[in-house]
Formats: C-alpha cells, sequence, structure tokens
C-alpha cells in the first residue's frame, strides 16, 4: 500500500507541474493499473525533456562556437567595410 501511495504522490506531482494555470489535473482512478501507466508516461516524458535539453545545449554551445569562429576569421581577413 506504500508503494502506492509514494507512486501517486509521484505522479501527482509529475501532472502538477506539467498542467498549465488554465487546465486542472483531471480527476483519474487512483489504482495500481492507472498509477502503473502513468509512471510510464511521466517517466517517458522526463527522459524526452532530458533529450531535448541536451540537444538545445549542444546546439547553443556549437552556435557560439560558430560565432566566435567567425568574428576571428573576419577579423583574420580583415574584411573592407562597405559605407552603404
Amino acid at each position: 500500500m506504500q508503494i502506492m501511495e509514494e507512486r501517486h504522490s509521484a505522479v501527482d506531482d509529475w501532472l502538477r507541474r506539467i498542467s498549465t494555470n488554465d487546465t486542472r489535473v483531471p480527476a483519474y482512478e487512483i489504482c495500481m493499473r492507472t498509477m502503473d501507466m502513468l509512471s510510464e508516461l511521466s517517466t517517458a516524458c522526463e527522459k524526452q525533456q532530458t533529450r531535448v535539453k541536451l540537444i538545445l545545449d549542444d546546439m547553443k554551445q556549437k552556435e557560439n562556437e560558430y560565432k566566435s569562429e567567425g568574428l576571428v576569421r573576419n577579423k583574420q581577413q580583415k574584411l573592407p567595410v562597405c559605407n552603404c
């Protein structure tokens, strides 16, 4: 019974985190099957969020590297300035 309460608490916390101010967490049946499905869903969503964050962090790092590389290359080439 304690395991079920822990799972319910974890699922309920996750549902509250992902819900917006405009939506409420809908009522759901608290049984083993529901807790299994919601636990799996929360785990999958959290893993996906972690993957997305890693990809975004990598893209930001690459962007900074490309920008700094471009600045260095531009300084080395001493490109003419257009006074248009």
